[in-house]
């Protein structure tokens, strides 16, 4: 089972307000429910009591279910479940309000590769405060599909995504969506073989383009010509050719949900990531097995998965005011000015008092919390920490973040300027006015920003560099 403590947690939208309440038992069925969590936070607001119903058969609740559960309530209780003050300052924030119940209820949904949690929040004292209803993915996608067979999914940059069995809200999210896929990360993908189905999509593709789609309905219902390729060597318009290698680019991770290749076809569930895209629309793929044949999309069935976040350290000079204590224990007027090399002997207080001066908003994303702008580096900028850390002999500011995919220049400019901002007039205005107490009775104020040669540098800026500095042109060149 894969770690669920890094997951995305959504507001539910209206039309989901169902799943966040007890069902008929065959509708419990049919959605693949496993049971519910209750909670509540007792009479001061800050316990937490919680009871287990189950509404599924038994051999849902399995180990990995439960290992999973606890992972997900234990990170839920470090923030939304904290206490009953904490809820309602999320939800305040967060909004997400369903119909149903005496009192204004709350939904937010937590999906994981195998499971999602409907939580649905009442922030009222003296009532239950939380009810945590769990739905088996894989029994409800095969419930589904022998009820009302799906007929598209499409997901974003974010983790968002959604399902679905109704064709015109699924050609109208995608005719909504789809201008927006550049900065958003929008994709779709089709689940169904219906020909008016295709070619509304393809319409819709060509429309974004200006252009007409060249193919008639006919060609989308004739059956693919039979021999090894099974149609997946068919040739594509251009445009839609680049439409492809646009929602694809190399590095995309995959999941294989069905290979429409009888010969040497990928079992399902096998992951890998996009290496190219040819001139005829083919997914050419590094499998995670090794393999590397190529997916036709239109064809094969498959999901785009969350791009792996990856750790980007920026690092600033860090210098710090000291106040000693006198003779007479009181402390002096006049501060000592340490720098980073003096600091190092100061991490572990420093560490301590980052820890401790991080708000309940800053759970989830650090100060990303405060990025007011929506745009591709609030989506991809997962989340960004102020903390120390030693390196050539001195103590150096970090802002620690977790990245989606990769940043541009101008993606990593504009990061670094939003948090110059937070370094010397938001959060670091704010840090640096509070005291750290150190081991001999004094007082440090910690300035991750400064304005005499202040810069904010990636690490490979701020330390490669310096690998050959310490060199003559002749060491360099092996003292010729």
């Amino acid at each position: 089972m894969k770690n669920a403590t890094q997951f995305h947690i959504r507001p539910a939208r209206p039309e989901e307000a169902g799943l966040f309440y007890a069902q008929h038992p065959e509708e419990n069925k049919r959605l693949g429910a496993v049971g519910c969590v209750r909670m509540d936070f007792g009479r001061s607001g800050n316990e937490f009591w919680h009871t287990w119903w189950p509404r599924g058969p038994e051999e849902l609740n399995s180990p990995a279910f439960k290992a999973e559960l606890q992972q997900i309530v234990g990170k839920l209780r470090e923030d939304v479940l904290k206490s009953r003050f904490a809820m309602e300052r999320f939800c305040y924030e967060h909004g997400g309000k369903i119909d149903g119940g005496y009192v204004q209820n709350y939904g937010y949904i937590v999906e994981t590769e195998c499971y999602r949690y409907c939580l649905r929040c009442n922030p009222s004292p003296e009532d239950y405060n939380g009810y945590l209803t769990a739905y088996d993915l894989a029994v409800q996608r095969q419930n589904m599909a022998r009820d009302k067979p799906l007929v598209g999914r499409v997901s974003y940059a974010n983790g968002d995504a959604q399902e679905f069995t109704d064709t015109e809200a699924f050609l109208k999210c995608v005719r909504e969506e789809l201008p927006y896929h550049p900065t958003t990360g929008f994709r779709y993908e089709m689940l169904t073989d219906d020909p008016a189905v295709r070619k509304a999509v393809d319409d819709i593709v060509f429309d974004l383009y200006g252009e007409e789609n060249p193919r008639q309905l006919e060609e989308y219902q004739k059956t693919p010509k039979q021999g090894h390729d099974n149609g997946r060597n068919k040739m594509m318009d251009r445009k839609m050719v680049n439409f492809i290698k646009e929602q694809y680019p190399p590095g995309t991770r995959i999941r294989l949900n069905a290979m429409d290749d009888p010969y040497h076809p990928i079992l399902p569930g096998t992951e890998g990531e996009v290496d190219f895209v040819d001139d005829k629309g083919q997914i050419f793929m590094k499998w995670d097995n090794g393999r590397t044949l190529p997916l036709a999309p239109g064809e094969d069935s498959f999901t785009v998965l969350p791009p792996k976040l990856t750790s980007l350290k920026l690092y600033m000079p860090l210098t710090a005011d000291l106040y000693e204590r006198n003779e007479y224990g009181d402390l002096d007027d006049s501060s000592i000015l340490l720098e980073g090399s003096e600091l190092r002997g100061y991490q572990n207080q420093i560490t301590a008092a980052l820890v401790k001066n991080r708000m309940p908003e800053d759970t989830e994303r650090g100060i990303m919390h405060w990025y007011d702008e929506a745009d591709s580096v609030d989506r991809k900028v997962r989340s960004a920490v102020f903390t120390v850390e030693e390196r050539d002999r001195q103590l150096w500011g970090v802002a620690e973040c977790r990245v989606a995919g990769e940043l541009s220049d101008t993606e990593l400019e504009t990061l670094k300027e939003y948090l110059t901002g937070q370094a010397s007039d938001g959060w670091g205005e704010g840090f640096e006015q509070r005291e750290i107490s150190v081991d001999d009775g004094g007082e440090l104020y910690v300035h991750f920003w400064n304005s005499d040669e202040w810069s904010i540098q990636t690490e490979q800026e701020r330390f490669e560099p310096r690998l050959s500095e310490g060199y003559t042109t002749e060491q360099r060149m092996g003292g010729l």
